[in-house]
Order: structure tokens, then sequence, then C-alpha cells
């Protein structure tokens, strides 16, 4: 099923918020500080670049899944 929701990014990250695929999650997380978008936007323009995330899917003993994180560089 697929649905859609408009809600801050701070709200979607909490608890209890919608169930979030992991790019999404970490693009939410990198804006959730700013308190409006002109700062968010400012703050963007100051950044001189953004290392890549490279997120690596490994299967846990279990069985299931986990998602780690590498900077690359």
């Amino acid at each position: 099923m697929e649905s859609w929701l408009w809600i801050a990014p701070a709200a979607a990250l909490a608890p209890g918020g919608p169930p979030l695929v992991h790019a999404t999650r970490r693009i939410l997380e990198s804006v959730a500080g700013e308190p409006d978008l002109a700062r968010l936007i400012a703050r963007l323009r100051r950044r001189r670049e953004t290392p890549p995330v490279v997120p690596r899917v490994v299967r846990r003993p279990d069985g299931g899944f986990e998602i780690l994180e590498d900077a690359a560089g």
C-alpha cells in the first residue's frame, strides 16, 4: 500500500512517525534542525562539500538485516 503525508522533518523522525527508507531518513536528519526554510538555504549555501554516505546492507546473525554507513573518501 502506498500513501503520502506532509509533516515537518522533525515530526517524521520522532518516535511513532511514519516508516522511512534509509535515504529519506538521512535527508530528513540533515534538515530537521533548521527552524525555517530561509535558514536552511543559507546553511546549504555556506557548505563547501558534503561527504557522500555509502550505506551497506549486512545480514545479522539472527537472519535480519542492518544498514551500516561508511563515509566515503
